[in-house]
Order: structure tokens, then C-alpha cells, then sequence
């Protein structure tokens, strides 16, 4: 799919992820923070990043198929229709226990995706999108009746009817209620199986294989994609510099340096400069591995004795962009150039950033 401008902002896919590029910064708002620590049903996870200062969203669409990729080769039928409408009803009910903004649902076909494992249908929220439910759910329905099969009758009159309901009074999501009940009991109810096509029956196994390979695919986009699903993105087992820290590994995980092509100090020659008032904190500190964690606790890759500093604190890693910072839900918080990140959200770095773990701070040197 090629990229798509939306005013400011521009809309692709890239990797297993739709990319929003050029929105503004709405990671404070509350809504976007509900989405970012809770998993909600029938909503595409969401990730920030966070480069050169300019705010990138990733939804994790891997192993999904987008509604106007399904019906391609599939005419549309009324199992389909009934589980959309339904899924779209539960999607808003939703949100309204997240504070989400139902008017900031992406209702384009495209932007809609069917969950084979699941079989059911997501959505992606976006603060950017400002258009009102009722407007994108009529421009839907017209979508709808281009591709419904004709020759299914009964799918037929139920997506004409929902259009003359959207169409002829103002929508609310109630009204999609109760077509669907009036519906549902003039013909015994909504059938829940799912579309009756192997697009939709097929699992992740079946569909085009994704690359996966650490050394080959695009550092920021696997760490949004393993990140959101919940997935450790790392083995549980960690290089340990002595007895005390192998008895304690497997608390925090690792990616294997044999993984990748090249070692990551050929790569990757960094390090951070202590410039803090604190002389008891290690002076230097060699970027010279793809992970390390920073914490107080002595299963951490670089040990910071204060007690300012979390257990697990943060974590560096290495980009092909280069050294990306992130917040291990911290007490005191880390920051870049004095601005504290979001936790949970990788944060590129250049050369001559100040990088603090709570107050002690360091400079990100190369050479």
C-alpha cells in the first residue's frame, strides 16, 4: 500500500506495521495512555517511538489482513457483515471503558483488520484522525455495497438496511445496537462463525512469511512489533560478568550477539561519559554489546550503586540508526537532554546527548 497523506501527516506500511509519520506528539494525552498500558479487545496494539524528536506510531497489523485486502477475491457476505458491524459495536463499548474518543477510530477498509487467530475484526485508533464516527461509518457502508455479493440476499438487505439507517438519521453507536438486535432476531440471530473463506480461516502460518531475521529486518520496527505483542523481544539469558550475576540470570533478557552478522562493537563503537557530581558511579561505560540493562541491582549489565536508581532502570540498544534508550518503568525516570521519556518506549540517541538514569547523567560519546 502505497503511503497516504492525511493533512500533515502520512500513513504506510512497513515491516508487519502501519507507520503514522509527521502527526503531532499525543503520547501525554490520556487516551493514548490508556492504549499504550492496556491491552484492549478488538483494538490494533499501539507503540511510540520516538526519533529526533518527532513522535512515529507503529500499530501491529502482523499476521493480520486488512478488510479491502480480504474482500479482493471475496465478495461480501452477511456472516461478514454481521461480525464487522458487531465487532465495530464492542470496539466502541470499548473504548468508552478507556476514555477513548470513538471519532478517532480509522474506519477505512484498509485500515481495518481481520485477526485469523481470533477470528475477529480490530481497529486502529488515532488521535490525528478527527472525523466523526457517523460520517467515516457512512462512507464504510458505501464501501461496503461495492463489494457485497449480490447474490447473497440475505447479506444484501442487511447491508442496504444499514445503510438507509446510517444514512437517513444521525448516527450513534445505540443505533448500530439496535439494527443489529432487530436484525439478529428477525433472523435467529447474528451467525458468529466468521467469513467462510480460507483468507479469513488461514492462520500466521499460512500467510506470506515476514522477516524476522534481527541482522536483516528494521531495528525499530521489530522491537515495536515483539514489544506490543507482549513478547520479550530477547533470550532469558544474559552475559554475566561473574558467579553472583549468572546465579541471577534469566531475570532480564538478552538478544544472543551470535544473531547478528556483525559484532555490535564493529558496528556500534559508543560509550557513555560520566558528567555527573557522583564519583561512586562507573566513569565510563562501554556500549560494546547489542543490550545492556542499567539498574542497581547486580543482575543489571551496568551496575549503578544509588538508591535513585531502579533495580532495573533502563535498558540500550542497538539500532542501525544507532543507540536507542529506554524506560524500564523506573521510579525516578530516564532522560534524554533533561526531557523524561515515556515508559516502555525506545528513544534514539545521537552523539553529544546527556542521557540521565534519575540524576546522574552521562554524555553519549563515540570513538
Amino acid at each position: 500500500m502505497a503511503g497516504t497523506s492525511r493533512d500533515s501527516w502520512e500513513l504506510r506500511e512497513e515491516s508487519g506495521s502501519l507507520v503514522v509519520e509527521g502527526a503531532e506528539d499525543y503520547g501525554e494525552q490520556l487516551d493514548i495512555k490508556m492504549l499504550l498500558h492496556n491491552e484492549v479487545a478488538g483494538i490494533v496494539p499501539l507503540q511510540l517511538r520516538y526519533v529526533d524528536n518527532q513522535c512515529i506510531y507503529y500499530y501491529l497489523v502482523r499476521g493480520k489482513l486488512s478488510l479491502s485486502g480480504l474482500l479482493e477475491k471475496n465478495k461480501l457476505n452477511y456472516t461478514t457483515a454481521y461480525q464487522l458491524c458487531s465487532d465495530i459495536c464492542q470496539c466502541c463499548h470499548q473504548s468508552e471503558k478507556f476514555f477513548l474518543n470513538p471519532d478517532h477510530f480509522l474506519m477505512q477498509p484498509e485500515y481495518i483488520f481481520w485477526n485469523p487467530d481470533v477470528k475477529e475484526f480490530s481497529f486502529c485508533y488515532f488521535p490525528g484522525r478527527q472525523e466523526l464516527l457517523g460520517k467515516q461509518m457512512q462512507s464504510l457502508c458505501e464501501y461496503l455495497l461495492t463489494v457485497t455479493d449480490h447474490r447473497d440476499k440475505e447479506g444484501r438487505t442487511f447491508v442496504y438496511g444499514l445503510y438507509d439507517r446510517i444514512r437517513e438519521r444521525e448516527f450513534y453507536i445505540s443505533e448500530l445496537d439496535a439494527y443489529l438486535k432487530e436484525y439478529g432476531k428477525e433472523r435467529g440471530g447474528g451467525k458468529r462463525e466468521g467469513y467462510q473463506s480460507e483468507e479469513m480461516h488461514r492462520g500466521k502460518e499460512d500467510l506470506p512469511p515476514l522477516e524476522t531475521d534481527p541482522s536483516k529486518a528494521d531495528g525499530a520496527v521489530q522491537t515495536v512489533v515483539e514489544t506490543v505483542a507482549g513478547r520479550d523481544s530477547f533470550s532469558s539469558d544474559i552475559r554475566r560478568n561473574s558467579d553472583t550475576r549468572k546465579k541471577l540470570s534469566g531475570k532480564v533478557a538478552a538478544t544472543p550477539i551470535s544473531k547478528r552478522k556483525k559484532s555490535r562493537k564493529e558496528v556500534f563503537p559508543y560509550y557513555l561519559k560520566n558528567t555527573s557530581k557522583y564519583s561512586y558511579v562507573p566513569e565510563r561505560v562501554e556500549l560494546d554489546r547489542e543490550m545492556l540493562v542499567v539498574g542497581r541491582g547486580l543482575e543489571s549489565d551496568v551496575v549503578i550503586p544509588a538508591a535513585q536508581v531502579s533495580w532495573q532502570h533502563a535498558r540500550l540498544e542497538t539500532g542501525e540508526d544507532g543507540i536507542y534508550l529506554t524506560d524500564l518503568s523506573s521510579v525516578n525516570g530516564v532522560f534524554l537532554n533533561r526531557k523524561r521519556l515515556i515508559k516502555e518506549h525506545p528513544v534514539l540517541c545521537r552523539v553529544g546527548d546527556i542521557v540521565s538514569f534519575a540524576d546522574i547523567t552521562y554524555l553519549l560519546c563515540t570513538g
